[in-house]
């Protein structure tokens, strides 16, 4: 599995659509000062679920759009798609295809969206995919200026953690956290659900005491028109 290209349109420097064709192996992009060599490696972070704007350089989620030039107007909306040669199967079973797409698009005023194979999905099951082949939330696979740093100056657990991360087992822990907050959910409904059935079955002591009196009043009636009838 290898990334085949990568779309853009919108993003940033990038108001044109734009296609980057990558062969297997190393590839680099090169150009001068101010031409874009770092939008392309937030387009993909960026692709891949980011909400953090300091990961993207950003300061507010707005910002990852053209901002206009000099003839140029402000884009509206961005959008940047990545494509995977699935080959290999790479993506497993779930996405059983020789190419597999991902793409995000945004809109000036914070209207988004997530989309797989041009099916639109859940933020969170974008994440989990890409978790799952080692692209996870926190982009282990992609070294930023600095990060490096930010690794050897960190604390020991939060070492511990990208080291989990890395090793794959966030994605087990987001899972768990996740279940834990369902469990509890169904635990608070199921304790709601018996204060129902406490409070209808306190309801329902008088009435069945009158249902078990009438009744009964009901038989002497009988007995009592048929004594007469006598």
């Amino acid at each position: 599995m290898h990334l085949r290209s990568l779309r853009l349109r919108g993003f940033k420097s990038f108001p044109d659509s734009l296609e980057l064709k990558l062969e297997p192996g190393v590839a680099v992009v090169v150009g001068p000062n101010g031409s874009g060599k770092s939008n392309v490696a937030d387009a993909i972070v960026w692709a891949a679920g980011s909400l953090t704007p300091s990961e993207l350089r950003a300061e507010k989620p707005d910002d990852v759009l053209f901002n206009g030039a000099e003839g140029r107007t402000p884009a509206d909306s961005c959008e940047v798609e990545l494509v995977f040669d699935n080959e290999d199967g790479g993506f497993g079973e779930q996405l059983d295809f020789s190419e597999v797409s991902i793409a995000r698009r945004l809109h000036r005023g914070g209207e988004g969206q997530y989309l797989v194979n041009k099916a639109q999905v859940r933020r969170t099951d974008l994440v989990e995919l890409l978790a799952d082949v080692g692209l996870g939330g926190s982009m282990h696979s992609i070294v930023s200026q600095g990060k490096v740093e930010a690794v050897l100056a960190s604390k020991p657990e939060e070492r511990r953690e990208l080291v989990e991360e890395a090793a794959g087992l966030g994605k087990f822990k987001r899972r768990k956290h996740r279940a834990e907050l369902k469990l509890n959910r169904v635990g608070i409904q199921v304790e709601r659900a018996r204060d129902v059935e406490a409070e209808v079955r306190k309801r329902l002591r008088p009435l069945a005491l009158q249902a078990t009196a009438a009744e009964r009043a009901e038989k002497l009636a009988d007995e009592i028109a048929r004594l007469r009838a006598r």
